[in-house]
């Protein structure tokens, strides 16, 4: 068995920049393991990734960490390590063959990726999407960090949009300048801490971000959904988030998903939804989780205020109107 040092992770060039949405990815990884041995990175990996081979570019020392999470069906990594050539050859997709796209942010650092007949250089912001079921290359000529999703292909191939094609991402690059920021930026929150309950409305969001930028690398910017459909989606998934923090409005929002207040107003319009309501819907939600939690011994009180109430008696009036029972009721009878 290896041993997995606790050895510090590998920096990242500043000759190659950072991404352009530079957010710690510190939310609810599971587990993590780091190695400073090209074999103990090869266990961790095959143990915790997908059996695949590896070639040490620089030999004056290596250092690597992996740290993991899951969403549903949608397996999330952050990959950090020295520079490396790793393969999946035709006998590990033989004894592997499952129909999963990968999909790497280069977050920061250079890779190469090689995949059939195609090959794509992929700068720090950029993505590429691989198919597990075709041997690869990804050569990482510089120190780098990857935030790594991998889904099933069959649940991207049926998204609309692709509108029945079928989705062949094969060492396919989507650029950083082409990616709507907020499809990046929703990606990116998924690293960030959310209530277990509000897992399949962000499982579904994760798919159609996802999905969207898939289309967008094959089939070019044509292919693009609409804008506004991105930015509520990584509105909608803020508000979940910050619901419950003081001075969160419209402008708040608006600045966090880098757009303007009114460019904000036609993206809920267009989804038949409105603000006021999608606050007021996540501010209940968070309620009534705290209410069901048998450890958090609070009082109804401190419940509105925690969930970003201004008043107790607005969250109770609320709270009866959209559940038909009251807070203590409810509590009553979750435990």
């Amino acid at each position: 068995m290896s041993e997995w040092s606790g050895r510090s992770s590998p920096q990242k060039p500043d000759s190659q920049g950072e991404s352009p949405l530079n957010v710690a990815m510190t939310g609810p990884f599971t587990d993590e393991r780091a190695t400073s041995s090209l074999s103990g990175w090869r266990d961790i990996m095959n143990q915790w990734y997908s059996e695949t081979d590896f070639v040490l570019l620089n030999r004056d020392g290596f250092a690597a960490d992996l740290s993991m999470s899951h969403l549903g069906n949608i397996s999330m990594y952050r990959v950090r390590a020295t520079e490396l050539v790793s393969r999946r050859t035709p006998a590990q997709v033989a004894k592997e063959n499952v129909g999963v796209t990968k999909m790497i942010w280069q977050k920061a650092g250079r890779c190469i990726v090689t995949q059939g007949n195609r090959r794509a250089t992929v700068d720090t912001g950029d993505l590429v999407f691989l198919d597990f079921t075709v041997p690869y290359t990804v050569e990482c000529v510089t120190p780098f960090t990857q935030f790594v999703l991998h889904l099933p292909t069959e649940s991207i191939s049926k998204h609309p949009t692709f509108a029945g094609r079928s989705a062949a991402l094969r060492a396919v690059r989507l650029a950083a300048a082409a990616a709507p920021r907020p499809w990046l930026a929703f990606i990116n929150e998924l690293c960030n801490p959310y209530p277990t309950q509000a897992q399949t409305g962000i499982h579904a969001s994760a798919m159609d971000a996802v999905s969207n930028l898939a289309a967008m690398a094959q089939f070019g910017s044509q292919q693009r959904e609409p804008l506004r459909s991105a930015i509520f989606q990584q509105a909608l998934h803020y508000i979940r988030s910050h619901c419950h923090e003081e001075g969160i409005n419209s402008e708040a929002i608006a600045q966090a998903v880098n757009v303007s207040r009114r460019t904000l107003f036609r993206a809920f319009s267009e989804a038949g939804r409105g603000i006021e309501d999608c606050l007021l819907t996540a501010r209940l939600y968070r309620g009534a989780s705290l209410l069901e939690n048998p450890s958090a011994e609070l009082t109804v009180d401190s419940v509105a205020r925690l969930s970003g109430f201004k008043s107790p008696s607005h969250f109770h009036a609320k709270f009866i109107e959209r559940y038909n029972t009251t807070p203590g009721e409810y509590r009553a009878a979750s435990r």
